[in-house]
């Protein structure tokens, strides 16, 4: 027998206070994947790029704070991570394919690693988006179309730090070698 309180949510029957704890922790899920690539690019060497996701994981995180109608976690709906609604694609975990030699490109730029950022923000944007229009509760619009608003300013914040990364990059020096080259037998 089905337990009807395990039973996958559609998406217009949530609540604004469901909406704002999938927010919530979709955007904190984003900062702390954000972080552990920064200690990875970090412990490879690659400060450049570490110091770029250190820019982003603030971003993020004063996105989350800025979220509409914000409540301590203890008065939001707890939501198990298998009960989000809504997923992006991990976009910043490279995919294995047959011939591919390694699954962490740690020399990745500063302009490759904020469009792979950009890439996830905005499907996190579409998604709430989509959800706005999806939803039946007033409530639960204004708190999607404010979320989606605040993700559309982290959005343009990063636009205009991708502008600037790749005007500095512009007359900049070559990237350097491998660092850190992995350690493979030939």
């Amino acid at each position: 027998m089905s337990d009807p309180a395990n039973a996958p949510r559609e998406i217009n029957a949530i609540s604004a206070a469901e909406a704002l704890a999938h927010a919530l922790e979709l955007t904190h899920d984003s900062a702390s994947r954000y972080a552990q690539l920064q200690a990875c690019l970090e412990a490879h060497h690659n400060q450049a790029a570490a110091d770029i996701l250190g820019r982003v994981v603030e971003l993020t995180l004063a996105t989350a704070s800025s979220m509409p109608g914000l409540k301590p976690p203890e008065q939001l709906p707890r939501i198990a991570p298998w009960e989000l609604i809504w997923r992006c694609p991990d976009l910043l975990a490279m995919r294995l394919g047959d011939n591919a030699p390694t699954a962490c490109n740690h020399l990745i730029g500063e302009a490759e690693l904020l469009r792979l950022v950009l890439r996830r923000e905005r499907c996190a944007h579409e998604c709430y988006a989509n959800a706005c229009e999806q939803v039946a509760s007033p409530a639960t619009q204004k708190m999607l179309s404010a979320i989606a608003t605040r993700q559309q300013e982290q959005i343009a914040r990063l636009e205009a730090l991708l502008a600037s990364s790749e005007a500095a990059a512009g007359g900049g020096t070559p990237a350097p070698g491998d660092l850190d080259p992995p350690n493979r037998p030939e």
